[in-house]
């Protein structure tokens, strides 16, 4: 299970990187809400690699998307 730093189960529905190359998710919330998270801030059951493998099945986010 993937969950933010505060303890809240997210989904992750795309992905994509800031001019830094920073790797960001959309995460889908409880309740439906959605919301861009660095990958850094997320934790799971399954260390590192449950992330890493959530975020690399998801389809990349278009750049020229609003938030």
């Amino acid at each position: 299970m993937i969950q933010t730093r505060f303890g809240t189960p997210v989904t992750i529905i795309s992905r994509h990187h800031d001019y830094a190359e920073t790797g960001w998710v959309d995460v889908m919330l409880p309740g439906g809400a959605s919301k861009s998270v660095q990958v850094h801030d997320l934790r799971a059951d399954g260390g590192a690699r449950e992330i890493d493998e959530a975020a690399r099945q998801a389809p990349e986010r278009p750049t020229n998307l609003p938030v």
